[in-house]
C-alpha cells in the first residue's frame, strides 16, 4: 500500500512539472454555421352530447402553431447566433395569445496570445394576448 501511494505521489509532481499554458492559436479549429427552422402546429376540435337533450352541445376548438430559427457561426476568433421562436395559441371562443422571443449573442477573442475574451448578448420576449370577438 505504501508502494502505491509513492507511485501516485510521483504521478502526481511529474505530471505538474510538465504544466503549460494554453492559447487559441495552438489549435487549429475549423469554423462552422448552420442554420435550422422548424414549423410546427395542432388543432383540435372536440364535440360532446351531453345526456340532456334540451342542453346544448359543448363543441371545443385549440390550436398552436410554433416556428423556429436558428443560425449561428463559430470560428476561433468569433462566433454569433441569432435564435428567434414564436407562437400564436388559443381556443375557441376565448383570448388568442402571441408570443415571441428574439436571442442573440456573440463572441470574440480580441486577443489572440493573451486570451482576452469578450462576450455579449440580447433578449427580447413579448407576449401579447387578444379577446376573440364571437
Amino acid at each position: 500500500m505504501k508502494l502505491f501511494k509513492y507511485i501516485l505521489l510521483s504521478l502526481f509532481i511529474t505530471s505538474a512539472a510538465y504544466a503549460q499554458n494554453v492559447k487559441i492559436t495552438d489549435y487549429d479549429l475549423p469554423v462552422s454555421s448552420a442554420r435550422q427552422a422548424i414549423l410546427n402546429g395542432f388543432y383540435n376540435w372536440s364535440e360532446t352530447d351531453p345526456k340532456d337533450t334540451t342542453a346544448p352541445k359543448n363543441v371545443t376548438s385549440d390550436f398552436r402553431v410554433d416556428a423556429l430559427y436558428t443560425q449561428f457561426y463559430s470560428s476561433p476568433a468569433w462566433a454569433w447566433n441569432i435564435g428567434l421562436t414564436g407562437a400564436i395559441f388559443g381556443k375557441r371562443d376565448d383570448t388568442t395569445r402571441y408570443s415571441y422571443t428574439f436571442n442573440t449573442d456573440g463572441s470574440k477573442y480580441f486577443s489572440d496570445d493573451k486570451g482576452f475574451f469578450a462576450n455579449g448578448a440580447l433578449i427580447f420576449i413579448l407576449y401579447q394576448a387578444e379577446r376573440v370577438r364571437s
